[in-house]
């Protein structure tokens, strides 16, 4: 069995499979401006906002098994499922 080297859902990327050339992680953190009466804007932290990976890399579907991962993959996609 391949060694796994990421997981995204339920798809594993390894070397032998698919591995990926890329993955960048970025994260938001609401600090939205209150107005104040006579006094300076203050900062209230809200919570924490989006966070996006991007993972890329090249799929080969034909040397593993054809295009069942990719079309789950769209499916999954035109579901909402993320």
């Amino acid at each position: 069995m391949p060694e796994i080297l990421l997981a995204l859902g339920e798809f594993r990327f390894s070397v032998d499979t698919a591995a990926h050339q890329s993955l960048a992680r970025t994260a938001e953190y609401r600090w939205p401006q209150q107005d104040r009466l006579a006094r300076a804007p203050a900062l209230q932290f809200v919570g924490p906002g989006t966070e996006t990976v991007t993972l890329q890399g090249v799929i080969h579907p034909h040397a593993r098994g054809g295009l069942g991962q990719l079309d789950r993959m769209r499916a999954m996609a035109g579901a909402g499922v993320p």
